[in-house]
């Protein structure tokens, strides 16, 4: 991953925690609910309003080629998909920090390049959520919400976790 992309998920997981949670701490309590969700979230029941917060978030850009997307053409995209292995370990608050904006077309190019190298794939997702919680942790408005690692057991011997020992 580029030093630029690298950057660019630093940014906009910063942008998106502050959004979250200066709304928390003034007492929105719709997202309070929200962060607080006891189910993994997925793109089809991301309300509207947070989704139109993350377009302005990244500035109305897609994540993937940086260039401007309609927010009524804007998808919703799973940068840690439900198929990684990483997804299941995650708290729905992580799983909201995962979420980007990006043209239909770039979410399916990633996907492609998921499918194509999947152990790459899932090392930059736990890079990616070993970020997230970076961030979190500097929060004590947040620090309680995070584990401390975690746990890297294999869902089945196929998983490609099971020869990647990284503590979170």
């Amino acid at each position: 991953m580029s030093w630029n992309a690298c950057q660019r998920w630093d940014d906009t997981t910063t942008r998106w925690n502050t959004w979250l949670h200066e709304r928390c701490s003034h007492g929105d309590q719709t997202v309070q609910r929200w962060v607080q969700r006891t189910y993994p979230w997925n793109v089809h029941q991301l309300p509207t309003p947070l989704k139109k917060a993350l377009w302005t978030i990244q500035d109305g850009h897609c994540y993937w080629c940086q260039r401007s997307v309609r927010f009524s053409e804007a998808t919703l995209e799973h940068v840690i998909p439900f198929v990684s292995p990483v997804w299941d370990r995650m708290r729905p608050l992580e799983q909201l920090l995962s979420f980007r904006i990006s043209h239909a077309a770039c979410n399916q190019t990633y996907k492609t390049w998921r499918l194509a190298d999947p152990r790459h794939a899932t090392a930059l997702d736990l890079w990616r959520l070993r970020h997230i919680r970076h961030l979190l942790r500097q929060d004590p408005f947040w620090a309680c919400w995070i584990p401390d690692a975690i746990p890297l057991t294999p869902h089945s011997p196929s998983s490609p976790l099971k020869s990647l020992h990284l503590s979170l």
